[in-house]
């Protein structure tokens, strides 16, 4: 019963997307990808908000997007973030496909960089008063490159160069956060059509669970490395042609398993999971269970992303308030929300 349910749905979103029914929900391309569609929950200055200063990010190769070419890089505010005061900043912006790995990421800029680097020309960029930021895939400042950047990996090292940090200040323009620390982190989508989904990690074990399904009946898990394709359709995907209004596909199914809902209507998974010291893991998760609120009787959760581990996943270093070849704070694990436009 669970693999003819299964079936169906994914043979329907197949056909609704081929017929034209259905869309794929269009988004800049984000930056860690685990960042997309989601906030991180801290906040930055860099690369927007300081007068001055030089920041050098390493942007590990599953969180790159499939060769593209990059017209244009920009951030978005922390969730809730506004300033009433629009200005205008000077930067320039260095980038490098490089197989430089985590390790090997050190506090000296050109090193970092390699003899591959491509410079783009200063240019001023004009950030405008933000209001109440709430949307994670729309940034309200970018700089235009001079020329397309393709993006080729394996890894990608991304510096922006603000001018002298010598007497810099803090200036309006708060960018969203990754800040890695514990066994693990969790971020979530905006709320399905249908019950939600929260994960959990431990060093031993990770955790997922599914409150609002039906009680007694089966919730569907998709477990997934992937986000932001399913095959040929772009993700998140409207299933409004399935008669499910409201309702996305989220994750490529890569693992489904089947829950049997408690008698408040809550499933859970629990796996045996050692945190991994050397390379973080990241998993995306979503849940289709019965609904009465949809006219095909299903419906999806939120979806999840989890990065399992703190060690090998992103690097930042800066100068802040001083100059030099060497980076004054860092490397840090940390990483910004950066927006690519195609």
């Amino acid at each position: 019963m669970r693999s003819l349910l299964l079936g169906g749905v994914l043979a329907s979103i197949l056909l609704v997307s081929t017929d034209g029914l259905g869309q794929s929900v269009p988004h800049t391309r984000t930056i860690p990808k685990l960042l997309t569609g989601t906030f991180s929950g801290t906040a930055s200055s860099f690369p927007f908000g300081r007068t001055g200063g030089r920041v050098q990010y390493w942007f590990r190769q599953d969180q790159l997007h499939a060769t593209s070419l990059v017209t244009a890089i920009g951030s978005r505010p922390s969730r809730g973030y506004q300033s009433n005061t629009g200005r205008t900043q000077s930067m320039e912006v260095t980038a490098a496909n490089t197989a430089l790995t985590y390790a090997q990421f050190t506090n000296v800029f050109t090193t970092n960089l390699g003899a591959a680097k491509v410079l783009f020309a200063r240019k001023n960029v004009s950030i405008p008063p933000i209001v109440a930021n709430q949307d994670p895939d729309k940034f309200a400042a970018s700089i235009a490159l001079d020329a397309p950047f393709l993006m080729l990996g394996p890894n990608l090292v991304l510096q922006c160069d603000l001018g002298s940090a010598v007497g810099a200040k803090s200036a309006p323009y708060n960018t969203d956060l990754l800040n890695v620390q514990g066994a693990g982190k969790h971020f979530t989508s905006d709320p399905g059509c249908g019950g939600s989904m929260a994960a959990t990690t431990t060093p031993a074990a990770y955790s997922l669970v599914v409150t609002g399904a039906p009680a007694s009946t089966v919730v569907l898990l998709f477990l997934s490395s992937n986000a932001t394709k399913w095959g040929p359709i772009d993700l998140p995907f409207k299933l409004d042609g399935l008669g499910m209004k409201g309702c996305l596909l989220g994750v490529d199914p890569q693992f489904v398993l089947g829950i049997v809902a408690d008698a408040s209507g809550r499933a859970t998974l629990a796996v045996p999971f050692p945190t991994p010291k050397a390379s973080p893991l990241v998993l995306y998760s979503q849940a289709v269970h019965v609904s009465r609120s949809t006219a095909n009787g299903l419906a999806t959760t939120n979806v999840v992303r989890s990065l399992i581990g703190n060690v090998g996943f992103c690097r930042v270093m800066y100068n802040f308030t001083a100059d030099g070849p060497n980076a004054q704070y860092g490397p840090f694990d940390w990483q910004p929300a950066l927006l690519l436009k195609p």
